[in-house]
């Protein structure tokens, strides 16, 4: 199966592959942190788990990490044997043939979609917020769309850029919301702390 895979990828495709010396070891590590967004984990997963999970949390993150696990296993076995710009599509082009890269281009597709429109209506009603404490109103659906329109090029306009720049702007927003959401855990756990060892007071 292995040297099967490895003939099928060495097979021209057309396919011209990444330029090389874009990106450095930093900017790899930038990109593949900020994928993973570890505030969005932080902030969201593990209370959206908890409310259905309860006390089995940890098993549903134990089992979802064999999962991931799995799945980077294997597609590091692809990434050994063939660079392409492709993502996954490629990969499933050179294993399953067109249809299960059909499949898998109309799944990542979809996905691409989806992350983006969550990522960047979550960013609107999050900067609509923070400029709302600042004194600058954001209210109504066509402030929120201008915001939107606003946030949207800038996204646009650090890809567009280049993949160099808009890892390390990910990476940057991602050390600052972690650092941000872990100050306000510490904070919570020192009121919650103080609170609970404060003697209740007798009526």
């Amino acid at each position: 199966m292995t040297e099967d895979l490895q003939t099928r990828a060495e097979t021209p495709t057309g396919d011209a592959g990444l330029r090389r010396g874009v990106m450095g070891g930093g900017e790899l590590a930038a990109q593949a942190i900020a994928n993973i967004a570890p505030s969005a984990v932080i902030a969201f997963t593990a209370a959206a788990i908890y409310t259905t999970a309860s006390n089995g949390t940890w098993v549903s993150f134990a089992l979802a990490t064999v999962v991931i696990l799995s799945v980077g296993y294997c597609i590091s076995q692809f990434a050994k044997r063939r660079s392409s710009a492709g993502s996954l599509y490629s990969y499933a082009a050179t294993a399953l043939g067109p249809f299960g890269a059909y499949l898998t281009g109309v799944s990542l597709i979809i996905g691409c979609f989806g992350i983006a429109a969550g990522s960047l209506s979550g960013s609107v009603a999050y900067t609509a917020t923070l400029l709302n404490q600042l004194g600058i109103p954001i209210h109504g659906v066509a402030a929120q769309i201008v915001l939107a329109a606003v946030l949207g090029a800038l996204a646009t306009l650090f890809t567009i850029r280049g993949i160099r720049l808009s890892a390390r702007v990910s990476l940057v927003l991602e050390l600052v919301s972690v650092s941000i959401i872990t100050l306000l855990l510490v904070f919570t756990l020192v009121h919650l702390g103080r609170a609970l060892s404060m003697p209740a007071s007798s009526t």
